[in-house]
């Protein structure tokens, strides 16, 4: 019995199909908004409000990626700016510590800030963390 390996167009098709079905899937598999990210450093004993940026509606996540106090915790606040007054939208607790994570829902396109608070214990934080957010 005789075997035959594929000729060379016929395998140059067969990878060219193959390529286009793996672009496909990667891109059925991208989220339909893109995210915008945002490096923040902070350094607060107490209370501290980060600037404002511009968002469209959806998740909104802050991730701790250096913090030099790694068993502390703190409260972050998200919080929406509006010309009325502004609207604490939602809140999560965290421990000061590279990898630590919460995700915030922002239900509206808006401006928004974060307010970090923590206890008046003498001790101050100081690191970086990315928001990220559908921009």
């Amino acid at each position: 019995m005789t075997t035959f390996a594929p000729s060379r167009p016929r395998r140059a098709a067969r990878l060219g199909a193959a390529a286009v079905c793996a672009a496909s899937v990667v891109l059925l598999q991208t989220p339909p908004a893109e995210a915008a990210v945002r490096p923040v450093s902070f350094s607060f004993s107490y209370r501290l409000e980060s600037r404002t940026w511009t968002q469209k509606a959806g998740r909104t996540t802050l991730a701790i990626t250096k913090c030099n106090v790694w068993t502390g915790k703190f409260h972050a606040m998200l919080v929406r700016s509006t010309w009325k007054g502004d609207t604490r939208m939602a809140g999560a607790t965290l421990t000061c510590a590279k990898g630590q994570r919460a995700e915030f829902h922002a239900p509206v396109d808006g401006t928004y800030y974060f307010v970090f608070t923590k206890l008046d214990d003498g001790r101050s934080y100081i690191g970086n963390a990315a928001i990220v957010y559908p921009g």
